[in-house]
């Protein structure tokens, strides 16, 4: 069995044991409801984004003849590939990726042109006193588009104050819709951005215990990297778990080692570092504390819910599994 079905298992295993100690004596799990004809599509569609490297739409070579590449890779979030990179004169850029932006403007989904078979928003070009610059295109998900809303990706790009970066960001822009009309690149393990555990479907887990009842909400962007459900069936309980994969900084309090559950504002919630560590940072380059800080990170389990004593025995289940 591979790593990423053994995490699966096992973490569906203490999910079983969760749900079971908190249905005991209350009502009786019903039958799941089959996914609405929308919820089928917004699941075929983090499909899609979660098999994406956002990597293979932000093109290395076209990077290096910018300028000496200091990061690359998804250290951020699992959906955003990103990049810093420095010009002969000693200026740094900083350019991403991203499959699941969000907060777009109006304005940024303006200007539409048509670049590689795709479409392609300009905005409002480059924000020369911050030296920030935004460009959004269509992803090609393989759906037919009257029956998919369009799911928008950016390029970001954000150079010296005063400064106008948007020619790197067409250039980007350029390279991912050409990239795409050979289809969206997958994940590659083994690979220095491949990020451990976080491709896997954190769904799985649910294939242990088949009467939980899934939470799929359309009204909401999708969510490829968490699943949201009922453990044991029964929406009226209030019983809902999340588990989330991702990645954090190493610096960050949230990636200790102590897996104990927390109390939160809204229930209880454990996160902790599993897999190896990532660093982008190119060896041998120079880059400030602050920049080679972001790019030292560690894939993560998040799981929250209402009750700490579910929590803290997924907690349990998934560190018998990533250890």
């Amino acid at each position: 069995m591979g790593s990423k079905a053994r995490i699966a298992a096992i973490l569906g295993a203490g999910m079983v044991l969760a749900a079971c100690g908190g249905a005991e004596g209350g009502p009786a799990p019903v039958p799941a409801k089959p996914f609405s004809p929308a919820q089928s599509r917004q699941l075929a569609v983090e499909d899609s984004l979660r098999a994406t490297d956002p990597c293979g739409l932000l093109d290395e070579g076209l990077l290096a003849d910018a300028g000496e590449v200091l990061q690359y890779g998804s250290a951020v979030q699992p959906s955003v590939c990103s990049a810093l990179i420095r010009d002969a004169d000693g200026a740094e850029t900083a350019v991403d990726v991203s499959l699941l932006p969000s907060m777009l403007s109006d304005v940024s989904v303006s200007n539409p042109v048509e670049m590689n078979g795709a479409t392609a928003y300009l905005g409002g070009g480059p924000d020369l006193g911050r030296g920030t610059c935004q460009r959004v295109f269509e992803l090609d998900l393989g759906e037919e588009p009257e029956r998919t809303p369009a799911q928008y990706a950016t390029v970001r790009s954000r150079g010296p104050a005063d400064t106008d970066s948007c020619p790197l960001a067409d250039a980007v822009l350029e390279s991912a819709t050409a990239r795409m009309v050979l289809g969206l690149p997958g994940r590659v393990d083994g690979t220095d951005w491949a990020v451990d555990a976080v491709g896997s479907n954190p769904c799985e887990v649910l294939t242990a215990f088949p009467e939980a009842a899934r939470v799929v909400d359309t009204a909401l962007p999708p969510t490829p990297f968490q699943c949201t459900f009922h453990p044991d069936g029964v929406e009226s309980s209030g019983n809902v778990v999340t588990l989330a994969l991702g990645v954090k900084a190493v610096s960050e309090p949230e990636t200790d080692e102590s897996y104990e559950p927390k109390r939160v504002e809204d229930g209880c919630r454990s996160t902790f570092p599993v897999g190896r560590e990532i660093d982008v940072t190119r060896p041998g380059v120079e880059v400030d504390e602050f920049a080679r800080a972001l790019g030292n990170a560690r894939a993560v389990v998040t799981v929250h819910g209402g009750d700490c004593g579910i929590v803290g025995k997924v907690t349990d289940a998934a560190r018998s599994t990533f250890e």
